[in-house]
């Protein structure tokens, strides 16, 4: 039973989900029928690939069957190629098909994607309904099968595109249409250029990437399609005027006209006439074969320019030959006469500059690149035109020139009610109207500025030089004063030397004998007056005892006498030899010692070595770190205290080692001096007469270091110097 229900429900409910979503899957899957529903879908709703069945009229086929323009008898729309394999190229204006697919957003309307289509038979093209010139902006009408009329004006031939574009003028706006590329459509849009025409035709729209509308262009399946209209006469039966009559009051625009001038010109495009009083551009539809000086008559429509009208020619017909028109000799002032424009004329102006010019019209595909003269005549800089092709050689800025050519006159745009020419430009036949009056002066504006460049360049090279000239004579003059100054102080200083070598050397030298026989003849007087008190003891052993009590007393006092005289004379070699010492340095420093040819470790090399010949003791010096210059008297007095220790090491030690070790360290610097010798004791009192350690230690301080001495009996003496700042030291 239970079961029984269950299936009952899943039934119910079944049935009613079925009742409640079948309305809504019914109208998601009903397609779109009409053109028109597509057309009014936006963006988003065409993207969104809704389903259409359609049924109407192939109206235009790409000429390549990449798709095709249906219009179901209300509105057009475009169908976009088949899914791969399959094509439209068997599709043709007025087939009738049907197909079914699904909207795509296309790029400016929506357009279909066909899945796929099926042709139901065949009919004439509908009636194309007229298009107006206000319509040409119109934004809802796209894909449309329209009826247009106006005026063939260019053709221009698309080979990439297999197309032919033609340029209609309507009331003055230019359009476009796009027709297939054959011969006989080429030579039949010829054949009717500057025509009045109508065509059917689908009306395309010119866009952006952001689907806004910035032009028109009409596809036309066929030239044949393309139906000149009457008007007017033919040229024989068209009322003619003079040149300067064109445009005057009364003159219908439409109207077909002849008038008639003299040739001035020819190019591959234009035909350049001169009338009794003025001058007229005419574009023909093919140029004819005319040359300059002919008189000529041209049958067409006048064509208004801002300056001066100008002439679509749809016959052109030569009446008599003639000799080359003179060119108008003009002479450019504050104000151009408008009846120049189109003229042939002369003028002298300079030349400027040489460049090259580019034109690209709206449907060329290639640029046409021509050399362009930037030219100055009176207050005027204008620009003349070389042929396409042609170069100008051999003339440089700054020539008088003569030049001869077509004037195109320009307007100043903010003239109103006026005409006010503001400008012009030279379109020049050939080489041969270029004529050089005058060459270029040498010294132009951009080689005058080169010139200055130059000189400017120069100028401060020079500087620079005389700067770097006045640094190295003060660097070369410092040297020479510094060599003369070291110089001087040398001769000075040899001179002292040797005034002490002479007076002082040689005084303490003499002194020293002296004292020595001084001291021996003292030790003989001793040895004669002890050995006198003794025998005078001898023989007074029998006489009074106070005798010699006494002479006893006075042996003790020449014996104290003595010794202390002896010490005394000691005392004084010592001080002497000391002396002697210090005065050999000094005058081998004047003379130019050790550190006048060498740095501070070598120095102490060959010192030490020097004070340790043939004492049998062996001496090494070692360098750590980086060494660097001192001034010299600190240098000095390094070296003098690493003798000095080496010596007083070698007088009363008897070492057979001494290490010497110099450690420049970033700021400071250690001088050590250890010896293996019986050393001493540091605290016993200094002996009369040694002054080494006190000269150690004065020159400690004179170096800003500290001096330590440590010694024990019979294990040798260590000296370390540390000096803990070096920056005052250091050279400058």
């Amino acid at each position: 039973m239970r079961e029984t229900v269950k299936r009952w429900f899943r039934l119910v409910f079944f049935l009613g989900a079925s009742w409640c979503v079948a309305p809504v899957f019914a109208q998601e899957t009903e397609p779109i029928r009409l053109i028109g529903e597509v057309r009014v879908l936006t963006e988003s709703e065409a993207e969104e690939s809704r389903r259409v069945v359609l049924e109407g009229q192939a109206i235009r086929v790409h000429p390549a069957g990449h798709g095709f323009f249906l219009h179901d008898g209300q509105s057009g729309i475009y169908v976009e190629g088949l899914p791969p394999g399959k094509s439209f190229e068997d599709l043709t204006a007025g087939d009738l098909v049907r197909i079914e697919g699904y909207t795509k957003p296309g790029h400016f309307t929506p357009s279909i994607q066909p899945e796929t289509f099926q042709k139901t038979g065949r009919a004439p093209l509908p009636e194309a309904r007229p298009f107006y010139l206000y319509q040409i902006f119109d934004t809802n009408i796209d894909s449309d099968w329209v009826s247009v009329m106006g005026r063939l004006i260019s053709v221009t031939v698309f080979d990439r595109l297999n197309a032919i574009v033609i340029g209609l003028d309507m009331n003055g706006i230019t359009v476009y249409a796009q027709l297939p590329k054959t011969e006989e459509g080429l030579q039949r849009v010829r054949e009717l250029m500057f025509r009045l025409v109508r065509f059917d035709a689908v009306a395309g729209s010119v866009f952006n990437t952001n689907r806004q509308l910035t032009g028109r262009i009409f596809f036309v399946n066929s030239a044949q399609d393309l139906i000149p209209l009457r008007e007017g006469a033919l040229v024989e039966d068209m009322p003619s005027f003079g040149i300067h009559e064109l445009m005057r009051v009364g003159a219908r625009l439409r109207q077909s006209v002849q008038t008639e001038g003299v040739v001035t010109y020819v190019s591959d495009s234009e035909l350049f006439l001169r009338g009794k009083e003025s001058s007229l551009l005419v574009v023909p539809k093919e140029v004819p074969d005319v040359s300059l000086g002919d008189t000529v008559v041209v049958g067409g429509l006048v064509w208004p320019q801002p300056v001066s009208p100008a002439f679509r020619a749809i016959e052109v017909e030569r009446m008599r030959e003639g000799d080359p028109p003179e060119p108008k000799q003009v002479v450019l002032g504050n104000e151009i006469d408008s009846g120049l424009n189109f003229e042939l004329i002369q003028l002298e102006a300079e030349l400027v500059d040489i460049g090259k010019s580019f034109e690209i019209s709206v449907l060329d595909v290639e640029e046409k690149e021509r050399v362009s003269l930037l030219c100055r005549s009176g207050p005027h800089l204008f620009e003349a035109y070389l042929p396409e092709g042609e170069t100008l050689s051999g003339v440089e800025p700054g020539a008088l020139l003569s030049l001869t050519g077509i004037c195109r006159l320009e307007v100043a745009p903010e003239a109103l009610g006026i005409i006010f020419v503001d400008g012009l430009s030279l379109q020049l036949r050939g080489l041969e109207d270029v004529k050089v009056l005058k060459a270029a002066p040498f010294w132009t504006p951009l080689r005058l500025v080169l010139l200055l460049l130059i000189a400017l360049v120069l100028m401060s090279l020079f500087v620079v030089w005389v700067f770097l000239l006045r640094r190295t004579v003060e660097r070369q003059t410092s040297t020479i004063s510094s060599q003369i100054e070291r110089q001087t102080i040398s001769d000075e200083r040899q001179r002292i030397a040797r005034e002490l070598h002479d007076n002082l050397e040689q005084g303490l030298a003499a002194m020293a004998i002296q004292l020595r026989g001084a001291y021996k003849l003292l030790q003989r007087l001793a040895n004669k007056a002890e050995q006198s008190v003794r025998r005078s003891i001898n023989l007074s052993e029998q006489a009074d005892p106070n005798l010699q009590t006494h002479l006893k007393g006075r042996l003790e006092e020449i014996a104290h006498d003595s010794a202390q005289s002896q010490r005394t004379v000691r005392t004084a070699q010592e001080m002497l030899a000391h002396c002697s010492e210090e005065a050999r340095a000094s005058i081998l420093d004047l003379r130019g010692g050790l550190l006048e040819r060498m740095d501070l470790p070598s120095a102490l090399d060959v010192a030490l070595e020097l004070i340790t010949e043939g004492s049998g003791a062996q001496v090494t010096v070692e360098v750590l770190g980086s060494a660097r210059k001192l001034r010299k008297s600190a240098e000095r007095n390094l070296l003098l205290i690493a003798r000095e220790s080496a010596t007083n090491a070698i007088r009363h030690g008897e070492p057979k080692r001494i290490d010497v070790s110099i450690e420049y360290r970033t700021s400071s610097l250690r001088l050590t001096i250890i010896d293996d010798g019986v050393g001493f004791d540091p605290y016993q009192r200094k002996k009369a007469g040694h002054f080494g350690l006190i000269g150690m230690k004065e020159r400690a301080v004179s170096l800003k270091g500290k001096l330590e001495i440590k010694s024990e009996a019979s294990k040798g003496t260590s000296v370390v110097l540390l000096i803990p700042d070096t920056m005052e030291l250091e050279r400058p």
